[in-house]
């Protein structure tokens, strides 16, 4: 950390991660497994996990009477990168464990794999207070992902709060009723970009194939590319209110909020015929709204015993307001417009068939004593 100047500062950190992982298992002619009839049989297996984690933040603070600033740049960068191999062989000629497996006369698997992703981000934050009473906070950051598809890689996430501390207010306080209240509001912008690394791309796996009899092994289209997956993003609106009597010993806060999620990254299930099981992408946008009250109360504090109470108190309301762009429900992933993104769907009961509605259950396959389903359609 560097301070040039008074108020100024550099401050650079950098954490890094590093995990070796061998994993070698052996299985002897005389074991059990084998009990005297098989050669042996081992496996061996390394993971190497490298990550680190840089950020340079550079901040300046300064007073001025009764004004106060605060400004931060700051630039991130996050790396991470997991490969590994394994092999697997039988009829080991020797009892050399896993440290010569080319002698096997089978090999029974053989893979390895490479992972790797990164983020950066750049970001800028500047706070003002006036008299401590009043107060400003604008925030921005820039991220880039390379789990996300081309052109799709890089977004802007603003946000902005206000702050009053109305109980500085003379005519709050000369009220004498509140030691503490304070109104805030705040608006922002949040990403997500939680899939997993080359969910963008399409991939082979290996399949076999039959020619006249003769097993062979080739490959066959694996994932479908999404060429579009991009950030999923949060915009939220926040109203809170935090209060205080009695010293604090009774306080608490309120706050509503509205978060509006688009460019929902979920799993979607795809028709059998796509020849493709599912694929992810950015499906629609959800709302959540609700409100979030706590009061707390220090009820008695001395030298040796104190006594303190917490309540707390939420309501949230999820539901879909688009998807796919046409705003029509899908009834194969169950999701529905105006519903929560999971619910429980399915047929509704209606009773039980009585005997004497044997005729009408059977233009439904149905008896007496089964299940009645609503017809709704």
């Amino acid at each position: 950390e560097l301070n040039p100047v008074k108020g100024l500062s550099f401050r650079s950190v950098i954490s890094p991660f590093i995990e070796s992982v061998r994993n070698g298992q052996f299985t002897g002619k005389l074991s059990k497994a084998n009990t005297g009839t098989r050669n042996g049989k081992a496996l061996y297996a390394t993971d190497l996990r490298i990550s680190y984690t840089l950020d340079n933040i550079l901040s300046y603070n300064t007073t001025k009477g009764h004004h106060s600033f605060n400004g931060i740049l700051a630039n991130s960068i996050v790396v991470n990168r997991n490969e590994g191999s394994s092999q697997e062989v039988l009829d080991l000629p020797f009892d050399s464990f896993w440290y010569n497996t080319g002698s096997a006369a089978n090999i029974e698997s053989v893979s390895s794999y490479l992972q790797e992703w990164a983020l950066v981000s750049y970001m800028g934050r500047f706070n003002y207070s006036f008299k401590d009473k009043y107060q400003l906070t604008l925030t921005g950051r820039f991220d880039g992902s390379s789990k996300l598809a081309e052109g799709h890689k890089w977004d802007f996430f603003p946000s902005a709060a206000i702050a009053w501390r109305i109980g500085d207010e003379d005519f709050i306080r000369n009220l004498n009723v509140f030691s503490n209240l304070k109104f805030r509001l705040s608006y922002g912008v949040v990403g997500n970009d939680a899939v997993d690394p080359y969910s963008t791309q399409a991939s082979i796996s290996q399949t076999t194939y039959d020619w006249d009899a003769e097993p062979a092994l080739g490959f066959a289209p694996g994932a479908i590319a999404n060429k579009s997956l991009g950030w999923e993003k949060s915009r939220e609106v926040n109203a809170g209110l935090d209060f205080g009597f009695f010293q604090d010993r009774l306080y608490g806060s309120v706050d509503i909020y509205n978060r509006e999620t688009e460019g929902l990254i979920l799993s979607r299930v795809l028709p059998p015929n796509t020849g493709f099981e599912s694929i992810v992408g950015n499906i629609g946008s959800t709302r959540n709204k609700g409100v979030e009250v706590s009061l707390s109360s220090v009820n008695v504090h001395s030298q040796n015993f104190s006594w303190k109470t917490a309540l707390n108190f939420s309501a949230n309301k999820n539901a879909i307001i688009s998807l796919y762009g046409d705003d029509k429900d899908d009834v194969g992933n169950m999701w529905f417009i105006g519903e929560p993104i999971r619910v429980q769907y399915d047929y509704v009961f209606d009773g039980i068939w009585q005997s004497d509605e044997a005729d009408l259950a059977g233009t439904f396959n149905q008896e007496p004593g089964q299940v009645k389903v609503k017809d709704v359609n």
